[in-house]
C-alpha cells in the first residue's frame, strides 16, 4: 500500500491496487502456506520499498537497510539471492542519473501577512548522491558490502563444508562432489 501510495500520490488508487494485489490467487496461497514464503514475499516488498526510497532520497539509512535486508533474506531461501540483481539495479538507478533538481519550495500555507516574520524556516535538503564511478570506490559501499555477505553467508559455507557444494541440492553439475 505505501509503495503505492508512494509512486501514485492517491490513496484511492494506492487502495485498489493492494486491493489487487490481496485478490490474486496466487498470492492468497502463499500467504496461507505454512512456509516460508509469506516471509519471501515480505522482505521482497520491504526491499523493494526500502530501495525505492533510496532511489528517490539517497539517503545512507536507507543504502544499509537495501543492503541487509537481502543479506537475511538468504537465509531464509536460496531464491533470495535474485535480490541482489534488484540491489545492483537500485544502486544503478540512484547513482547514475544526472544530478537531483533541488527540493521544491514548500507551499505557503498562511497569507503573508498570518506569517511570523520573526521565525527562521528550515527546509530539508536530500544530499547529492556520488557518481556510480565514484560510489564503486567508496569505502561505505565496500563496507557495508563486506557485512552483508557475512550476514548471507553461513548457510554456503556449510553446505560447502558439509557437500561440496554450497548451494546443495542445485546445479550438481557445477559442483562435483
Amino acid at each position: 500500500y505505501h509503495m503505492a501510495l508512494r509512486l501514485t500520490r492517491d490513496r484511492l488508487l494506492a487502495l485498489a491496487l493492494t486491493a489487487l494485489f490481496r485478490s490474486v490467487p496466487y498470492g492468497i496461497a502463499y500467504f496461507i502456506y505454512a512456509s516460508d514464503y509469506s516471509f519471501v514475499m515480505l522482505l521482497v516488498a520491504a526491499f523493494l520499498y526500502v530501495a525505492l526510497l533510496y532511489i528517490e532520497t539517497g539517503l545512507v539509512g536507507y543504502f544499509i537497510l537495501a543492503t541487509l535486508i537481502p543479506a537475511f533474506a538468504m537465509h531464509i531461501n536460496y531464491l533470495m539471492g535474485i535480490l541482489w540483481a534488484a540491489w545492483l539495479a537500485m544502486l544503478i538507478l540512484a547513482h547514475a542519473r544526472p544530478i537531483r533538481e533541488p527540493a521544491p519550495e514548500p507551499l505557503e500555507i498562511l497569507d503573508e501577512e498570518e506569517m511570523p516574520h520573526d521565525e527562521v524556516t528550515e527546509t530539508t535538503i536530500c544530499p547529492q548522491p556520488p557518481t556510480f564511478p565514484r560510489l564503486l570506490f567508496s569505502a561505505q559501499l565496500w563496507g557495508w558490502l563486506i557485512v552483508a555477505v557475512l550476514i548471507a553467508s553461513p548457510w554456503y559455507v556449510r553446505n560447502w563444508t558439509l557437500s561440496g557444494n554450497p548451494v546443495y541440492a542445485f546445479f550438481p553439475s557445477l559442483f562435483p562432489k
